[in-house]
Parts: C-alpha cells; sequence; structure tokens
C-alpha cells in the first residue's frame, strides 16, 4: 500500500494524519497524527487582535457611510489564505519525507476551496489528491478513520 496522507482542516486548525498498516486491528490500518496546526491569527482576541468594528459608520460629520463588514471579511479570508499555504508548506514536507502515494483532504467548503491549488502544486505529480467537504477538524482519529472508511475514501 502506497503511503496515504489525510489532512483535515478549517479556518482555525489542521491536523494532518498518517495511514499506517496494523495487523492488530480489524481495519488493518490505523490513522497516526503527526502535525496539529493551530491559526492563531484566526482565533486572536482582545489585546492581540486588530481593532475591527462590525457596525455602521453612521455619524454624517466624520463622512460618508460605508460598511465595516466587507473589510473584516476580505482580512479574514487573507488570514485563511496564508494558512492555506502554511498547511501545504508542512503537507509537501510531509510528502517528501515520507514518500506520496495518496493525499486526502477533508476540509469545510471555504476552506477546501482555498486549500485546492496550494496543495496540488505541493503535491506535483507524486500523489492522487481526493477532497471531501466537511469539517471533521474535530474528530479523533479513529472516528475519522471510520467516517472516511464510511465514505469509501480509505480501506
Amino acid at each position: 500500500m502506497a503511503n496515504c496522507f489525510v489532512i483535515t482542516a478549517d479556518g482555525a486548525r489542521a491536523r494532518m494524519f498518517v495511514l499506517e498498516k496494523d495487523t492488530a486491528l480489524q481495519s488493518g490500518s490505523r490513522l497516526i497524527e503527526k502535525i496539529d496546526l493551530i491559526n492563531t491569527d484566526y482565533t486572536a482576541r482582545g489585546t492581540d487582535a486588530p481593532g475591527v468594528r462590525t457596525e455602521r459608520n453612521t455619524s454624517r460629520q466624520s463622512g460618508p457611510m460605508h460598511p465595516q463588514d466587507a473589510e473584516r471579511g476580505r482580512h479574514r479570508i487573507e488570514v485563511e489564505r496564508r494558512f492555506a499555504r502554511e498547511i501545504a508548506a508542512h503537507a509537501s514536507a510531509m510528502m517528501q519525507a515520507k514518500g506520496a502515494g495518496k493525499l486526502i483532504v477533508v476540509a469545510e467548503p471555504r476552506m477546501l476551496g482555498l486549500l485546492r491549488r496550494p496543495l496540488r502544486v505541493a503535491a506535483g505529480k507524486r500523489a492522487a489528491i481526493d477532497e471531501l467537504a466537511r469539517n471533521h477538524t474535530h474528530l479523533t482519529p479513529s472516528r475519522l478513520h471510520r467516517r472516511l472508511t464510511a465514505d469509501e475514501m480509505i480501506w
């Protein structure tokens, strides 16, 4: 069996697993967590977070009204885009060290869209990439294995 890597990600967290053979288990394989990344920019609150307000500027003396939600949304996407590049860099290093065969990416839909291009560049022609648009970052390795087996992504 070629090396199989699993990445679960959302805007705040990413986990990377390796599928390893295990003859003691009935399934014959198990997921071993190798890397757990936290996006500190995404989860920042309080004094560390940038001063972002979500209400509208309604004071007529301070100029025209403009929504500040649009700026916050663009900032949030840029933070997630940087995190996606960091995930791809770690995945590339892991695939080069262990040899790649198959890469399974399980991420929330927006993060999956942000991860798609950097991971394809990182994997190159070394690995086949399968995708699943769900947020499974909170699952234990055994529950994640069962879910991926039920979705017929691993066996």
